[in-house]
């Protein structure tokens, strides 16, 4: 019984197998063949032509001209120009104030008057000398008379007397002028460090001053920008 139900599974077994085969042989197997996709493509015609390049960097702007303005006189402030404060505009010559100036007006008075004085010396000293060559030349003393009887060294001192007579009106005279301060060139006012009715001496500062009419600029580039500006080029 059991040799009988052996022999017929393995005969079913190989009858299956069999069949199998039979049914793979039969099967077409397709291959699919992969698509292409090719994107769009368009045609441009250019030309080449002149462009213009940008140069970005930093930049440093400064006034072509700055002072710092200081007295060269002594005295109180008896006038201030409303205008004259941190961040106001000036024009070249404006009054910014005024030191009492009494003082100085009696030196550059008397320097005057010791000029005056000086030249009347000098002319009395060569009236003089004139005199006394003619005096000399009446006596009929033969020779050329002495510089002392011609008087040439009181003359020489009178001369210089008038120089100096001179250079102590200069003087007088540019003391005064300084008791009124003006602006040196037209600009704004970035400081002020004085005030109405202050006594001020020699040398103190009085204001900040830039110009505002010219101004140069200071450019930072590194060597590849530099080889991008053309030859000729300018501002």
């Amino acid at each position: 019984m059991n040799k009988k139900w052996l022999y017929g599974s393995v005969g079913t077994l190989f009858i299956v197998i069999i069949g199998l085969s039979l049914i793979e042989d039969n099967v077409d197997v397709e291959k699919k063949k992969s698509e292409k996709f090719f994107p769009s493509v368009s045609v441009v015609e250019v030309s080449s032509s002149g462009y213009k390049g940008e140069i970005k960097t930093f930049a440093q702007i400064n006034p072509r001209w700055s002072a710092t303005l200081k007295t060269h006189v002594s005295g109180e402030i008896i006038t201030f120009n409303p205008q004259a404060l941190a961040g106001k505009q000036v024009k070249e010559g404006e009054i910014l104030l005024k030191i009492e100036s009494s003082r100085y007006k009696n030196q550059l008075d008397l320097a005057k008057q010791n000029l005056e004085e000086a030249k009347l010396e000098l002319l009395l000293e060569e009236k003089k000398s004139q005199t006394a060559l003619k005096n000399w030349k009446r006596s009929g003393i033969k020779g050329k008379p002495s510089d002392l009887t011609l008087n040439i060294p009181q003359i020489k001192i009178a001369k210089t007397r008038v120089e100096a007579g001179l250079s102590q009106l200069k003087s007088a005279k540019k003391d005064y002028e300084n008791t009124i301060i003006k602006a040196p060139f037209s600009g704004f006012i970035t400081n002020r460090y004085i005030s109405l009715g202050q006594t001020i001496s020699e040398g103190d500062t009085l204001f900040d001053i830039i110009n505002d009419e010219q101004l140069d600029i200071t450019l930072s580039l590194t060597s590849n920008q530099w080889d991008l500006l053309d030859q000729n080029w300018s501002v």
